[in-house]
C-alpha cells in the first residue's frame, strides 16, 4: 500500500483572522479552538462575513493547528472558521471519515514538530513531511464503519466515567459548602484582610525553574485543584524583587481569568523548597490577620455562593478575560466563624480530600486506559496492522 502525504489527501483552508471588535455580533458563530474542543462552550459570533472560504457546516472536518492539536467533524451547523483551525476538504478519493481517523493517527507525530514560544503551533510545511498508507475507497469505508463502531463505545464509557469525576467532585463541594455555611455569621472579607499584593511580569523563559533557581508563577498555578508549585516559568535574569516572593501558606487568588476561573482561591504548600517562586501580575496574595486560618478562607471562598460573588463582580471587555478588583475581594462575604472553628472544618476538609483524590486518581487512570486503546484501534487500523475485513 503506497503512502501519501497529508497535504496531497486535502485542501487544508485556513480560518479567518478576525479582531477582538469583530466577536461581539449577534449573527454568525465563530468557532474558536475552545469552542471546537468543548461542545459544551457558547461559540462567539460575528456580523462579519468575510466570505464563503471561511464557512463550515454540519459534517465538515476541522484540524487545530495551533495551541492544541486536535480533529474534530463539526455538528453544530452554520459558522465561520477563526484562524488556527484549518477545514479540511479531501480531495477526490478520499472518503471524509477516513480521512479524519488518518489525521488522528498523525497527531502524534505531529506534535514533534510543533515550535514557538507564546503559543506552539505547527506550520502547513508539517503537513507535508507526514505520510499514511492510503487504502482504496471500499478499504478506507470499511476502516471508518468499524473505527466508528469501537470509539462510539470507547467514548460513551469515557463519558461516563467523566461524568463520575464530576458528581464526586459535586459531592465534595457540596458537602464543604453545607459545612462552611453553617459554621457562622457572615461578614466582608476585609475584616480579615490586612493586605492584597500582586506581583510583576519580569521576562522569562519556557521551562520551569530548577533546583536553586528563580521561577514566576503562571496562572494555572492556582485551579480548583489547588496550588501547583510546577506551574512557573524560570526567571530570565537575576532582578527580582523579594517582596514578591511566594512563602508556604500565602493564600493566592487569580486576578484575571475568565469568568468561571476568575477568583480562584488556593493555598501555597511547597514539595519542593529549594526552587524561589515568586507572584505574577494576574494572581493576588492575600494577607490575613493574625487568627485567621488560610485553609478555611480558602474553603470559604471555593463554595458555590461566594463563586456567585466572585463572577458577579468580575469586569471585562471580552468574556475570555475577565478581572478582578482588589476591592471586590475585600466586598466577598463569607461566613467567618472563630478560629477554632475554622481549622475543624479544614481539617475535615484535608480528611474527606484524601477518599475524593484516590476516587478521582482511580478514574482519572481508567480514562487515561480506554483514550491510550482508542489512539492504538484508530493506528492500527489506519497502518493496516488490524485486519478490517
Amino acid at each position: 500500500m503506497s503512502h501519501v502525504r497529508l497535504s496531497r489527501l486535502a485542501a487544508f483552508v485556513n480560518g479567518y483572522a478576525f479582531k477582538p471588535d469583530d466577536l461581539r455580533g449577534t449573527s454568525t458563530p465563530v468557532v474558536r479552538i475552545r469552542q471546537l474542543i468543548d461542545s459544551a462552550t457558547d461559540p462567539d459570533k460575528t456580523d462579519l462575513d468575510p466570505g464563503p472560504r471561511y464557512r463550515i457546516n454540519t459534517g465538515d472536518l476541522i484540524f487545530a493547528w495551533s495551541g492544541t492539536l486536535a480533529v474534530r467533524t463539526w455538528h453544530r451547523g452554520p459558522a465561520l472558521l477563526n484562524q488556527h483551525l484549518f477545514r479540511v476538504d479531501p480531495v477526490a478519493g478520499v472518503e471524509r471519515a477516513w480521512l479524519a481517523y488518518a489525521l488522528e493517527h498523525s497527531l502524534s507525530e505531529a506534535r514533534r514538530f510543533m515550535h514557538g514560544s507564546a503559543m506552539t503551533h505547527i506550520t502547513r510545511g508539517v503537513l507535508d513531511q507526514i505520510a499514511v498508507p492510503l487504502p482504496g475507497g471500499p478499504k478506507q469505508r470499511a476502516i471508518a464503519k468499524l473505527l466508528d463502531a469501537e470509539t462510539t463505545r470507547i467514548d460513551a464509557v469515557v463519558t461516563a466515567r467523566t461524568r463520575q469525576r464530576q458528581l464526586v467532585l459535586e459531592r465534595q463541594t457540596a458537602l464543604v459548602a453545607g459545612v462552611v455555611a453553617a459554621a457562622g455569621p457572615q461578614a466582608r472579607l476585609a475584616s480579615v484582610i490586612t493586605s492584597i499584593e500582586q506581583g510583576t511580569s519580569p521576562q522569562c523563559s519556557d521551562r520551569p525553574a530548577g533546583p536553586g533557581e528563580r521561577g514566576v508563577l503562571k496562572l494555572s498555578a492556582v485551579s480548583a485543584r489547588g496550588f501547583s508549585q510546577g506551574q512557573n516559568k524560570s526567571l530570565a535574569d537575576d532582578a527580582y524583587d523579594a517582596r514578591a516572593v511566594v512563602r508556604d501558606g500565602d493564600l493566592l487568588v487569580t486576578r484575571a481569568n475568565t469568568p468561571t476561573l476568575v477568583g480562584l482561591a488556593a493555598v501555597a504548600r511547597f514539595i519542593d523548597h529549594d526552587v524561589t517562586l515568586l507572584l505574577p501580575d494576574l494572581i493576588y496574595r492575600l494577607r490575613l490577620r493574625d487568627g485567621q486560618d488560610p485553609d478555611y478562607v480558602q474553603l470559604a471562598m471555593s463554595t458555590p455562593a461566594a463563586r456567585g460573588q466572585l463572577t458577579a463582580a468580575a469586569r471585562g471587555s471580552s468574556q475570555s478575560m475577565v478581572k478582578l478588583r482588589g476591592e471586590d475581594l475585600r466586598e466577598l462575604r463569607i461566613p467567618l466563624p472563630a478560629i477554632e472553628r475554622q481549622q475543624a472544618i479544614a481539617s475535615k476538609a484535608r480528611t474527606q480530600g484524601v477518599g475524593v483524590q484516590r476516587a478521582l486518581v482511580a478514574i482519572d487512570r481508567q480514562i487515561t486506559l480506554l483514550c491510550e486503546r482508542r489512539q492504538a484501534l484508530i493506528t492500527a487500523a489506519v497502518t493496516g496492522k488490524l485486519d478490517v475485513g
